[in-house]
């Protein structure tokens, strides 16, 4: 087995990996169903440090998905 290095990732991960990238602090997505919005939760808990996914159902039964800021509690 050869060990192959910079081979980019395709598919569903790789897609919303760089739309989760290109979303500021507040910014939202419209999912199409639960499991695009479990893909996108999990994309923005794994891989933007100091934020998290904020998931509202909307009126109509759609999934609106937003990247926050992490509060700091403050340890002091």
């Amino acid at each position: 087995m050869k060990i192959e290095k910079n081979i980019p990732i395709n598919g569903v991960w790789g897609k919303y990996l760089s739309l989760v990238a290109k979303m500021e602090e507040g910014d939202s997505v419209l999912c199409k169903n639960e499991k695009e919005a479990n893909t996108i939760r999990r994309t923005i808990y794994l891989n933007c440090k100091g934020y998290k996914p904020l998931q509202r159902t909307q009126e109509d039964g759609t999934i609106r998905m937003w990247k926050v800021k992490i509060e700091d509690k403050g340890d002091d």
